[in-house]
């Protein structure tokens, strides 16, 4: 949530899991791959990748957090928020669905976070999947957005 119509930012989300992700490449008459590793600090990580095979059928990954990832434990504000759950590679134009569970705050000990842009007081953003920063990619669609 903004803060200051500033850059400053407080967070409302004090939790998160994720549940799963798919990735869709755009249909193209170039070869396309897209890949998705589930990171695990408890066992081995997880690779999983997809190539079109032509034009009409893109390239496209169902996958879910497997067991002992990191993506299958909560993630808490403060304590493990900087661990990398999974890395993805995709084509530009891709679709990428995240499917998470999270836990709002309920106290008043919000974390600050800041972006390279302005918003305006009150007003709840997301930020891009792979941000907030200068250089962040994923942008989220249909929902209202900082960077």
């Amino acid at each position: 949530m903004n803060t200051s119509g500033t850059t400053q930012n407080a967070r409302v989300i004090n939790a998160v899991k994720v549940n799963s992700i798919s990735i869709w490449s755009p249909c193209t008459t170039s070869v396309l791959s897209a890949s998705l590793e589930w990171i695990s600090t408890y066992g081995p990580s997880k690779l999983i990748s997809d190539t079109t095979v032509s034009a009409t059928f893109p390239a496209v990954i169902h996958s879910k957090a497997p067991p002992q990832s990191l993506a299958g434990f909560w993630s808490t504000t403060g304590s493990n928020e900087s661990d990398v759950m999974f890395a993805m590679t995709c084509p530009v134009g891709s679709v990428v669905d995240v499917n998470i569970n999270f836990i709002v705050q309920d106290d008043l000990n919000t974390a600050g976070v800041t972006t390279t842009n302005n918003g305006s007081v009150g007003i709840v953003y997301y930020t891009y999947l792979d941000g907030p920063s200068g250089s962040a990619d994923f942008q989220p669609i249909a929902l209202p957005f900082l960077n």
